[in-house]
């Protein structure tokens, strides 16, 4: 995958087994193998090796907020969102189920409390986490 700025403000998330391309300004083109998108303001590409390329809006209020110490989830993944926590986290969080890369995460997230955070994310999704803290977290969807 390539991504390439037209004068922009955008961002690029490697998430798990996800990459994002999230457009906050302006116009970025991405090619995709041999397929090129152009992307304007609020526009999102989501690229999966399960599902390709797909396209989607960009929660305006939730673009960036990871600056302000926040996670405005709005469409991500569950595995999306953990790997988001993961970052603040200080140590690894595994997601083990088949539903990870399909439950659909919305909320807003602490992430000066990443423990919390993750509490609250498998709380929302009936998940169970296994913890050696500061070490690794497992979140198990049954």
């Amino acid at each position: 995958m390539e991504a390439r700025a037209v004068g922009t403000v955008f961002e690029v998330a490697r998430l798990g087994v996800s990459t994002l391309v999230s457009v906050h300004e302006d116009v970025v083109e991405v090619r995709v193998g041999e397929a090129m998108e152009r992307l304007t303001a609020g526009d999102r590409l989501r690229w999966t090796p399960e599902d390709g390329a797909r396209r989607d809006s960009l929660w305006a209020e939730g673009a960036a907020a990871w600056r302000h110490g926040r996670l405005l989830a709005d469409g991500l993944t569950l595995a999306e969102a953990a790997a988001i926590i993961e970052r603040h986290a200080g140590g690894e969080i595994l997601v083990v189920g088949e539903r990870a890369n399909r439950e659909i995460v919305s909320g807003s997230f602490d992430l000066s409390r990443p423990q919390s955070a993750l509490r609250v994310l498998a709380a929302a999704h009936g998940a169970k986490i296994y913890a050696a803290p500061a070490l690794v977290s497992v979140l198990v969807l049954r």
